[in-house]
């Protein structure tokens, strides 16, 4: 790869895509995944969002590149669009990086068909077209539209009871990051039910990392105040309070550790 202070990186797109990127997006893709990441990213054009299948795995899983305007609630938004096409999302790479238009989202998702569905095992790139579509649509809207847009997708995610366990890294909010762990058994729509907890409280993820192993879901997300506020203890109690909410159907209980619990 061309280091990103070389005097060829202005001429190289894949250069320039890494220079503008955190630092983890070039560890965890090489440069042939990188090239075809520009292709990808060029396609968005003069659209708010953009999403774009960009490899067919065995066992009927896509990894779909989104990219879209940085806007509030963005996550939830990708979500909801995700939960109405039937898609589950296994596992997630989210960035952001800063452009002359503004900041902008580039995530990857690696998706699977949600069950039960009476929609075929694999994923259609037309079924990405429309989700594409429909997110060019949701980031377009003014907010106050966008909100009411998810709610309405929301009524398809299925509920299932679960004993969700949230809990803050110590390691983290030591060092002034806020980065809190959700691990709960893996359900369509968990990624929707999250994201919409935090766009509802008005909390921003700069980050976030998505897993589904043997049928349980560990995910953890870097988030911020929406609006530059600091996240007090009990704010952040709040938000431990209002995630297990979200995730739990029926009267069963969330197991919430200390807000400074150790970290495992």
């Amino acid at each position: 790869m061309v280091p990103t202070s070389s005097p060829y990186a202005a001429m190289d797109p894949v250069a320039s895509l890494v220079a503008s990127m955190p630092p983890a997006y070039p560890q965890i893709f090489e440069r042939r995944d990188i090239a075809e990441h520009v292709h990808i990213i060029n396609a968005r054009g003069s659209r708010r969002a953009h999403a774009a299948e960009w490899r067919q795995l065995p066992g009927g899983t896509a990894i779909v590149c989104v990219i879209a305007e940085d806007v509030p609630g963005l996550l939830s938004l990708v979500s909801a669009a995700f939960v109405s096409h039937h898609l589950d999302v296994t596992s997630a790479q989210i960035f952001c990086r800063p452009t002359s238009r503004g900041v902008e989202a580039i995530d990857f998702f690696w998706l699977k068909r949600a069950r039960p569905s009476r929609l075929p095992h694999l994923i259609d790139s037309t079924e990405i077209d429309s989700v594409s579509r429909m997110l060019d649509e949701l980031v377009g809207e003014e907010s106050q539209a966008r909100v009411l847009a998810v709610q309405e997708l929301e009524r398809v995610a299925p509920e299932l009871p679960v004993r969700p366990r949230v809990f803050y890294d110590t390691r983290a909010l030591r060092r002034g990051e806020v980065i809190l762990n959700v691990v709960t058994p893996d359900r369509p729509g968990l990624l929707l039910a999250i994201t919409l907890s935090f766009a509802h409280q008005g909390l921003e993820v700069v980050a976030s990392e998505v897993r589904t192993d043997q049928g349980v879901a560990s995910d953890r997300f870097t988030l911020r105040d929406a609006n530059g506020g600091t996240l007090t203890a009990n704010r952040l109690a709040d938000i431990q309070r209002q995630i297990i909410q979200a995730l739990k159907t029926e009267a069963l209980p969330g197991t919430a550790g200390p807000i400074t619990p150790e970290y495992r």
